[in-house]
């Protein structure tokens, strides 16, 4: 479990909006009432897991690219790639807005093949 954390301003080299490099990547993790932000590279890369209550924001890449899972209660803005990149999984109750639109969509909110509910995905 990673809970109350604030993993900021961490840099990998050579990252691009399309790459499996991110601040914090977690394979089957819950996740919960963290703070991500400022990173040189996606905010977080996700499979398998929960998270909740959670800000992602401001990172030079994808806000979340979460491969499965359930996430809910959070907030994913100002990230310079897709706020949220979603595979499979259940999005509920987020605050997608004010991405950038560089990897799948032009709205800068979510690329979604999973489940949006009650949601606020915008530009």
């Amino acid at each position: 479990m990673i809970s109350n954390c604030v993993i900021a301003e961490n840099e990998i080299l050579n990252a691009s909006l399309y790459s499996d490099r991110a601040a914090v990547a977690e394979c089957h993790a819950i996740i919960t009432e963290c703070l991500i932000t400022d990173n040189k590279c996606n905010g977080m890369i996700w499979d398998d897991g929960v998270m909740s209550n959670c800000i992602i924001r401001d990172n030079s890449g994808k806000g979340v690219a979460a491969f499965s899972g359930i996430m809910f209660n959070c907030t994913i803005t100002g990230n310079s790639g897709t706020g949220v990149t979603c595979y499979e999984g259940i999005i509920s109750n987020c605050l997608i807005s004010y991405n950038g639109a560089a990897c799948y969509d032009n709205q800068g909110g979510a690329f979604d093949a999973g489940r949006l509910t009650s949601s606020i995905a915008q530009s």
